[in-house]
């Protein structure tokens, strides 16, 4: 009492055309387009469409407008006059140079231990380093890692150097004494 049950057929599920015959009409379409290459030559030469490229190039350059441009700066320049007002003739005004000092800022961080983990790794460098407590604008605190002070901005360097080659990311900062 069982029945037979009529297979449907699935979309898609029929063969594709023969393969061959494709790949036959692509190599009839190859041959018929490089017979018809070989056979079309082009109506203008190389040399030609070069000798054509080059005098369009030569009316397109204005080697004849160039020479008429003129820059009257540099004749401004020295020709000018520059006045310069006689406030305190004769007296010289000397600015007092205050004393400063350099640190490296090689660091900034929210945990006191963070901070700490750093100082011990620059002083195993043989580095002065400490850590300055700074409150913000926002009410939130942050711990900077400082090398140094230095009195001149050579060895400041020279401390920055090191930081680098040991692959420490420093800003060089400069303070008041």
């Amino acid at each position: 009492m069982s029945r037979k049950k009529n297979s449907a057929k699935r979309l898609g599920s029929e063969k594709p055309a023969n393969s061959t015959s494709l790949v036959l009409i692509f190599l009839f379409g190859i041959s018929v387009g490089a017979s018809v290459m070989y056979i079309y030559r082009p109506v203008i030469s190389e040399t030609e469409i070069v000798s054509k490229l080059a005098e369009k190039a030569a009316e397109i350059s204005v080697p004849d407008q160039a020479s008429e441009l003129t820059f009257t700066f540099i004749d401004t320049l020295k020709t000018a006059k520059i006045t310069v007002p006689d406030e305190n003739p004769g007296q010289a005004i000397l600015t007092e140079k205050k004393p400063t000092s350099f640190v490296l800022q090689a660091g900034s961080f929210k945990s006191d231990k963070d901070a700490d983990s750093l100082r011990a790794q620059l002083l195993l460098l043989n580095l002065t380093a400490s850590i300055e407590r700074v409150e913000l604008n926002s009410g939130k605190t942050r711990h900077r890692v400082v090398v140094g002070p230095f009195l001149d901005k050579d060895n400041a360097k020279l401390a920055q150097r090191k930081l680098s080659q040991n692959n420490y990311d420093s800003l060089l900062l400069e303070r008041a004494l």
